[in-house]
C-alpha cells in the first residue's frame, strides 16, 4: 500500500503555519512606506520640509506595530 507524499505535506504545512507571520511582516513594512509617502507628499504640497514626513513614519510604525501585537494575541489564543 502506498501511503502519500510526506515532503510536500510538510512543505504546504510549513507554509501554512508561517503565513501569518509573513503578512505580519508585509503588513508592518507596508503601513511605515504607505504613511512616509503620505506624510512626504503632504510636505511637498503644503511646503513643509520634515513635519509630515516624521508624522508619518512614526504613524506608520504605530499602525505596524498594532497590526503586530493584534496577529500575536490572536495567535496566542488559537494556541499555534
Amino acid at each position: 500500500m502506498r501511503g502519500k507524499p510526506t515532503g510536500l505535506n510538510d512543505l504546504a504545512t510549513a507554509f501554512r503555519n508561517a503565513a501569518p507571520y509573513i503578512n505580519v511582516v508585509y503588513v508592518f513594512i507596508s503601513a511605515i512606506i504607505m504613511f512616509t509617502a503620505g506624510g512626504w507628499w503632504l510636505d511637498v504640497q503644503l511646503h513643509t520640509k520634515p513635519v509630515f514626513l516624521l508624522i508619518g513614519v512614526f504613524a506608520g510604525l504605530i499602525t505596524g506595530f498594532y497590526y503586530l501585537l493584534k496577529v500575536v494575541n490572536k495567535l496566542e489564543k488559537s494556541g499555534k
